[in-house]
């Protein structure tokens, strides 16, 4: 497995895979990371670069994974991430001309950025990218969908059906459905929202998550709704704008937490009422699954991968389309005006975030294997 730099999440799968007795899983990942996650319990090494054209991973040049693609004996290799690496092209050409089996694992597809309205270096910049990942899309012996709006977009770029698998991103969300009441009330406490309806969002403040969307709508809502609160969690380039924009009848019931330690979130994810991501694009979005195994109702936009798997309409959420503040003011109005039937959807979000577990994702990732190389 060629990757990125290593998530908690992909660490925990990848250690249910090599957990596995008929699996000897061998990663590489494109750099380091410095946050503290799960320990890697498994075979891995952190490449050393040749070459460093940039400080991005895009044009920096990986000798082992090429050298392994190049001579290397396995039966399977899976690449997954950032398809427009010099590394991850360098291995699927390689391996294509070789003849050796080769899979994808890719998050759903951005919309192209190819389009008539940018200047022509970038368009053309974009069209190249469209018709290498296109190239890589037909190339690979199976393409592996994380979430299946990454298999039906792949499936309408081409890739045939046969070809065609789904794994979402899977972890180990027994921690945020494991804090206590207690717990629970004393964050609500010191938040001084004891008895509001809390919304949640977690994420980065970048553009890409929309949170100026969340912060528009909330603002709206709470004109009319004096019980409702607004409980953003992370960090980025927006977050002095963004707190810039509240009111200040508002400031005791909007609350920047900034970046939080991991032990510290499920607490604060148990402290909420509803969960509300307003992302603009997201493969699949890990954060949906830690909301559904807090046993949150989730209201999330379409533009979210994880949301076409983890949300049910008038089950456990909502979903809406990106920058719909309007529909996200009616959804946080529904929410508000329901609050004896937010319990029962929070259950049905752990009912479907139950399959993205960490063994039961091993044991689909094993299949999956399986089936590229024709064994039983």
């Amino acid at each position: 497995m060629l990757t990125n730099a290593p998530s908690p999440y992909q660490v925990e799968l990848f250690g249910a895979v090599a957990a596995r007795s008929e699996i000897h899983l061998d990663v590489r990942f494109l750099r380091d990371t410095q946050y503290p996650g799960p320990q890697r319990r498994f075979p891995h090494q952190i490449c050393r670069t040749w070459l460093a054209l940039t400080q991005g991973d895009e044009l920096r040049v990986h000798g082992l994974p090429i050298r392994e693609a190049a001579f290397g004996q396995y039966d399977l290799y899976i690449l997954s991430g950032l398809y427009t690496s010099l590394t991850f092209l360098a291995c699927a050409a390689i391996l294509h001309c070789r003849g050796r089996k080769w899979a994808l694992w890719w998050e759903r597809p951005r919309p192209s950025l190819a389009t008539p309205k940018r200047s022509w270096p970038i368009s053309w910049l974009h069209n190249i990218k469209d018709k290498v990942r296109h190239w890589l899309l037909q190339s690979a012996d199976l393409v592996i969908g994380i979430g299946s709006a990454a298999v039906r977009e792949y499936e309408a770029l081409g890739v045939p059906p046969a070809r065609l698998k789904m794994l979402p991103y899977c972890c180990d969300v027994s921690r945020f459905a494991a804090v206590s009441t207690a717990s629970r009330d004393r964050v609500r406490r010191e938040l001084g929202w004891s008895d509001r309806l809390v919304f949640l969002f977690s994420g980065q403040m970048i553009p890409r998550k929309g949170v100026d969307v969340l912060l528009r709508a909330f603002i709206q809502l709470a004109e009319t709704q004096a019980d409702v609160a607004l409980l953003l969690l992370g960090d980025g380039s927006d977050r002095q704008a963004l707190e810039s924009q509240v009111p200040e009848s508002l400031k005791s019931r909007i609350r920047f937490m900034g970046h939080l330690p991991q032990a510290q979130l499920p607490e604060h994810f148990a402290a909420a009422d509803v969960f509300a991501f307003s992302s603009r694009h997201d493969g699949w979005a890990v954060v949906l699954n830690e909301a559904g195994g807090a046993g949150l109702p989730i209201i999330a936009t379409h533009q979210t991968g994880a949301a076409h798997d983890l949300v049910r309409e008038g089950e456990n959420g909502f979903r809406i389309e990106a920058d719909d503040a309007l529909a996200l003011v009616a959804a946080m109005q529904w929410c508000a005006t329901h609050r004896e039937r937010l319990p029962a959807m929070g259950q049905r979000s752990r009912e479907l975030v139950e399959p993205c577990g960490a063994e039961r994702g091993s044991q689909t990732f094993a299949e999956h294997v399986q089936f590229c190389l024709g064994t039983p």
